[in-house]
């Protein structure tokens, strides 16, 4: 039992989230939907500062997602987003799920 509390604990503290950032530009690619935002995290972004994200092409919902994140973006609503911190340093951080914010 102590082994599942603590194989949890290890999975809860991997995310990270940011605070309600704006986004501030769109860069639609093959591979998915990259996007700049105001928030910086250079430990799981190397480029752009640190301000380079994205949803992947495979992630479940890609389409529900990437439509709410442009829907957003035009309405220039921020949004709350949530990552894993754990995830391999790269040039845009992969994007787990996100809260739009009125």
């Amino acid at each position: 039992m102590l082994g599942v509390l603590l194989c949890s604990f290890n999975l809860y503290a991997s995310w990270k989230s940011s605070p309600y950032v704006e986004v501030t530009q769109l860069y639609p690619a093959d591979s998915g939907l990259i996007f700049f935002t105001t928030h910086a995290d250079t430990t799981v972004s190397s480029c752009e500062g640190g301000k380079r994200f994205y949803l992947p092409l495979t992630d479940k919902n890609y389409n529900i997602k990437a439509s709410v994140l442009i829907a957003a973006y035009m309405s220039k609503n921020k949004i709350f987003m949530t990552y894993d911190s754990n995830q391999p340093k790269s040039c845009a951080a992969v994007v787990n799920r996100f809260i739009v914010q009125r």
